[in-house]
């Protein structure tokens, strides 16, 4: 409709400077001004026709998972492929937010959008993605507020929905805690047009869900809280998630929330950057006896994914670590600037997982994982290198860092908590399976040096140009 307008506008104006012409004795052909105006309303009124007959036909189909059925005589359909399978060219389809788990093959020029929010198409989504804001307690002390008892904490369930079903009637699913990252209030952001003000740092645990989202989609239970209080601890992050742990755990029970659903003998941890220390922390003291009243003994964690891990005061930790574990680095990340790359190779070798799996994405920073942090400048580290994940710039970039470890994110925690055969084959390279991850101490190299291609890579990453290495080891 607004091509259209822009073309009425123009025929509007040559029809009219055409006729200022004639009567003004400027125009050039030796015609009658009557016969002139003739000859230029018949053409101005064959291109309306033009347009209104091709431009005119030109329908827009609406698509909503949640419609009982579709009404194919009012362009209303539950399901893309039944929307695209009755489109013409160049019709407009208008997308409701929500999951649709269908595979499309489209060989007609279309015009696909998602006005009503984010839709997750393929055949590994099954459900919507739902969220409840809540307040958990901290029945194991860790952040005081100006000296006063502990605050309750701020924290987002995301639960997998069906429409207006809570948790899709389905269950128990397997729970992913998040711990985000430190984020100092004084440190510059990109800003501009392109990169949204992001909010306070008390907001960042909600600056995940290009990554929660995914996994909620197929059948993850996955709670973020924020961590902003704990200041730069790993260890007080670690705290904190246990205490996130009790509270799934309490909400499990008959009369909370999430009753019946949470299934804590498949729990994971998850953390980006500072979040990476406490999630070790968090996976290996679970059992210390400091915790023994949130009553976690019947909690079984099973797989721990670390994005860009930073472990200030965790470090000794790592050998306790047994579960599985992913490990997530870029090679344009600030610690490659300001450490050896081995602060990411050394812990992939020094966890005493029998599975692990250590993930390079070239181009990847430090905060293009999340859904739009951009840091220009801070007081420790000049700069986080722009991200230039598949050779783009920008948000593109950041949005393709982000696409890339959710994949892998996603491929990891299907295998690990759900069993979901052929995910395996995404996080292992090709060849032999017992890699020991080598780097050059003081050299920021790209990938680990005998690290390899994933024995099968995401069409989506390769579509995008994205480069990464695998080194796996496997029990």
């Amino acid at each position: 409709m607004a091509f259209r307008g822009v073309l009425q506008e123009a025929f509007m104006k040559i029809s009219f400077t055409s006729r200022v012409g004639a009567s003004q004795g400027k125009n050039s052909l030796a015609l009658p001004e009557s016969l002139l105006a003739a000859r230029v309303y018949f053409w101005t009124a064959f291109l309306w026709v033009f347009l209104w007959t091709t431009c005119g036909m030109a329908e827009t189909l609406f698509v909503d998972a949640c419609l009982p059925e579709s009404i194919p005589e009012s362009n209303s359909y539950h399901t893309l492929t039944l929307a695209v399978a009755n489109a013409s060219a160049g019709d407009d389809i208008k997308v409701q937010g929500g999951v649709y788990p269908e595979s499309l093959v489209i060989d007609k020029r279309l015009t696909i959008t998602a006005p009503g929010g984010t839709a997750l198409i393929g055949e590994k989504y099954t459900y919507d993605v739902g969220t409840i804001d809540v307040m958990f307690p901290q029945l194991v002390e860790v952040c005081w507020f100006g000296g006063q008892d502990p605050l309750p904490i701020d924290a987002r369930v995301y639960y997998p929905a069906r429409c207006d079903t809570l948790l899709g009637g389905g269950g128990p699913f397997p729970t992913v805690v998040y711990i985000h990252g430190f984020r100092d209030p004084d440190w510059e952001l990109c800003g501009g047009d392109d990169w949204p003000d992001p909010g306070p740092v008390n907001w960042d645990y909600r600056q995940a869900e290009g990554i929660i989202g995914p996994l909620v989609a197929s059948g993850h239970i996955v709670m973020s809280f924020d961590a902003s209080c704990s200041g730069y601890s790993g260890v007080k992050r670690g705290e904190l998630a246990l205490n996130a742990l009790a509270y799934l755990r309490n909400q499990n029970e008959p009369g909370g929330i999430l009753e019946g659903v949470v299934d804590l003998t498949r729990v994971g941890f998850m953390g980006h950057s500072l979040g990476g220390g406490g999630s070790v922390y968090a996976a290996t003291q679970i059992d210390d006896p400091l915790f023994a009243t949130l009553k976690l003994d019947t909690v079984q964690v099973k797989a721990v994914a670390l994005i860009a891990p930073d472990f200030t005061g965790t470090d000794g930790l790592k050998s306790e670590l047994i579960e599985p574990v992913l490990i997530i680095y870029g090679t344009a990340d600030k610690f490659c600037d300001g450490f050896p790359t081995s602060h990411f190779t050394e812990p992939y070798n020094d966890v005493n997982s029998a599975n692990k799996h250590l993930l390079a994405i070239t181009g990847a920073n430090h905060f293009g994982y999340t859904d739009g942090l951009c840091v220009l400048g801070k007081p420790y580290f000049d700069v986080d290198p722009p991200s230039t994940v598949g050779g783009a710039t920008g948000p593109e970039a950041h949005a393709r860092q982000q696409q890339t470890a959710g994949n892998y994110i996603h491929a990891f925690f299907s295998h690990y908590l759900q069993g979901v055969s052929g995910k395996i084959e995404y996080l292992v390279q090709e060849g032999e399976q017992q890699c020991i991850a080598e780097s050059v101490d003081g050299i920021c190299i790209e990938h680990p040096t005998n690290s390899g291609q994933p024995l099968l890579p995401f069409d989506d990453l390769v579509a995008l140009d994205v480069e990464v290495s695998i080194c796996s080891c496997l029990e």
